[in-house]
């Protein structure tokens, strides 16, 4: 047998596997990429899996951005890795104010005006023994921090065009959520001071 007729055996099998038909050689004249699909999408595209009910973020109640805004303040912070920041440039952050509200984002000299809140749940929880995914390097959790928890929340800043600013783990508490921000090897609290600034 040919090359030529092996690849194009191998090029007929994977693309009967892409569209879900049968493998096998194509009749004359017919286009195996253009054969229907016999689930999914028009395009061959799978349908999405349903969700996992053992999922912890199924379960999980979303934090409402609404809930969330108003003017904060750094209160706290702690080392959780190592990082360059010393202790004295953390320490100057404490007192810091973030404004967070509908129509504009200021911290840290950054002020977007119309900011994108995007909340999402990530159940990357470490499990001892398991490969943490890239995500879950990204939490506190990874480090320790409060790992007793199920899910961990993640609001991103965004600016009016889609892009990325800053992020926040938002924590539930007694007063209804400290925002932690992770920089640098240092976890920094920030609370709630004023829930309506307007």
């Amino acid at each position: 047998m040919s090359n030529k007729a092996v690849n194009a055996g191998f090029w007929a099998v994977g693309m009967a596997m892409l569209v879900g038909c049968s493998p096998g050689q194509p009749e004359a004249g017919e286009r195996v990429a253009s054969a229907p699909a016999a689930t999914g999408t028009p395009t061959g595209i799978p349908d999405a899996a349903p969700a996992n009910p053992a999922d912890p973020c199924v379960a999980a109640t979303t934090p409402a951005v609404a809930s969330l805004t108003g003017r904060y303040e750094v209160v706290s912070f702690e080392r959780f890795r190592g990082g360059l920041m010393t202790r004295e440039a953390a320490l100057e952050k404490v007192g810091e104010a973030m404004l967070m509200t509908e129509a504009e984002f200021r911290f840290e000299g950054e002020q977007l005006a119309s900011p994108r809140y995007e909340i999402a749940c990530h159940n990357d929880v470490p499990v001892e023994g398991e490969v943490p995914t890239y995500e879950a390097r990204g939490l506190s959790t990874f480090y320790g921090v409060a790992s007793d928890r199920d899910v961990v929340w993640v609001m991103t800043v965004n600016d009016a065009e889609g892009k990325y600013h800053a992020s926040f783990e938002v924590v539930p508490d007694s007063s209804g959520a400290e925002l932690w921000q992770l920089g640098d090897g240092w976890l920094f609290v920030l609370e709630r001071v004023e829930a309506d600034p307007e």
